[in-house]
């Protein structure tokens, strides 16, 4: 067996000049039979994610109803909808299955379907008749020659008010016919055709590397690879998923580095890296994420350093360093991120020191350093954040003293010192927390005394 480096994809037969599936010439990638049992083991894995999104669609098309309704009004009320997905041709709606009422008395059960747009009634369709006194079964259609994508196809009914009244619906659904406006073509994996918006490749442990048929996928929002363990690096046709919102990467143990192509990424939103234990560095292209809310690098335990381009991150409101242990040091242009509001470096253990420029972060209301045993003191500067409510330094054991500029803290509501067993003395200026609901000092063993501001 052969296997084209370009693409990915099995070549047959094994002495073909040229790739079958994307024309390459005189393809080099051999290798063992190990290795070729390993790479049709991924792409199969990549046909069973993409089957299961596709499956996944469908489901949401269809409602399946079977209940029995006691004594409601004569009004009209919902009992299920499905929203018309966008790049469907849609034929219409059908409601139907078996109905009947409490069995005597005055019929007064009925059954439509509505469309709604922006809550407006637009088109409406009943089942002939009242609920028979005897189950019999029903059905009723909605054009779809009017639906739109966005709109509401709802079921509703009426059992009937004044006591003693039913309707019991068994075995009904409410079905969607749509079809998707492209196919999805397969050759071993997915072509592109930019109807899939989200793709989980969840646990495809010997995926080594990306299809690039997925970076075709161009009304991709989410794409989630989680714990693809054998992954090693993105191609640089990541660039071309232009409209990416969220990107999980979440325990992808064997991911060295991310490609420059990551920084055209302009709509992404949230990066997860978490757990990316062989992450050594971010690229300076991550300046291009103009759009990046949240970046989670929560125990990449190889990365040494954030790169300067970190504070060109304008939009960011989290970053997640937790358990980062080679940190040392946050670069000065750290005070670039204007709206950061949650900064999260527990147990980051090596980190000596913060900048100056953390003083310029006015949106952080959150400052987690628990466990960053190293940390001897916090800068001056970090009375300058006026919005800061939440500051832990918590396991904090070589920090001596705090700086008389945190009584600057006017919105602090709670400050841990928890464990900071070389803090000898509170500041008086501590006294000017005036916003502070909560102290924490248990298990401070050098702390002698309280100073007297306390009490202001």
């Amino acid at each position: 067996m052969v296997v084209c480096s370009s693409c990915a994809e099995l070549l047959y037969p094994p002495g073909a000049k040229f790739c079958a599936w994307c024309g390459t010439a005189a393809p080099q990638w051999a290798g063992s039979l190990a290795e070729d049992r390993e790479a049709l083991r991924a792409l199969r894995e990549v046909d069973a994610a993409i089957d299961e999104v596709l499956e996944n669609s469908q489901v949401n098309l269809k409602v399946a109803i079977d209940h029995d309704f006691i004594d409601q009004s004569n009004d009209w009320a919902g009992i299920a909808t499905l929203v018309v997905p966008p790049a469907h041709v849609v034929r219409g709606a059908t409601i139907s299955g078996h109905w009947c009422d409490q069995g005597s008395g005055n019929q007064k059960g009925r059954v439509r379907l509505v469309l709604l747009r922006d809550g407006a009634l637009v088109a409406d369709a009943a089942v002939p008749g009242l609920a028979p006194h005897g189950r019999e079964s029903f059905s009723v259609v909605l054009e779809g020659d009017v639906m739109l994508a966005g709109d509401v196809v709802a079921a509703q009914i009426i059992v009937g008010g004044g006591g003693g009244h039913a309707l019991k619906l068994k075995g009904v659904k409410l079905v969607l016919d749509a079809t998707p406006t492209e196919a999805l073509a397969k050759s071993g994996y997915v072509e592109a055709d930019g109807r899939v918006t989200q793709l989980s490749l969840y646990e495809c442990e010997s995926l080594a590397a990306l299809p690039p048929a997925i970076c075709g996928l161009l009304a991709l929002t989410t794409l989630k690879l989680e714990k693809c363990s054998g992954l090693r690096a993105l191609p640089d046709a990541i660039s071309e998923l232009s409209a990416l919102a969220e990107l999980c990467l979440s325990e992808c143990e064997s991911l060295v580095a991310l490609p420059d192509a990551i920084g055209e990424l302009g709509a992404l939103k949230s990066l997860d890296l978490s757990f990316c234990r062989s992450l050594e560095a971010l690229p300076d292209a991550i300046s291009g994420l103009g759009a990046l809310t949240t970046l989670n690098l929560y125990q990449c335990e190889k990365l040494v350093a954030l790169p300067d381009a970190i504070g060109e991150l304008g939009a960011l409101t989290e970053l997640k360093l937790d358990e980062c242990t080679k940190i040392t040091a946050l670069p000065e242009t750290i005070g670039g991120l204007k709206a950061l509001k949650m900064l999260d470096m527990t147990d980051c253990s090596r980190l000596t020191s913060l900048p100056a420029a953390i003083g310029e972060l006015g949106a952080l209301t959150k400052l987690d350093l628990t466990g960053c045993s190293s940390l001897a003191a916090l800068p001056a500067a970090i009375g300058e954040l006026g919005a800061l409510t939440d500051l832990n330094v918590s396991g904090c054991t070589s920090l001596v003293a705090l700086p008389g500029a945190i009584g600057e803290l006017k919105a602090l509501t709670k400050l841990s010192l928890y464990a900071c067993t070389s803090l000898t003395a509170l500041p008086a200026a501590i006294g000017g927390l005036n916003a502070l609901t909560k102290l924490e000092l248990t298990v401070c063993t050098s702390l002698a005394a309280l100073p007297d501001a306390i009490g202001e």
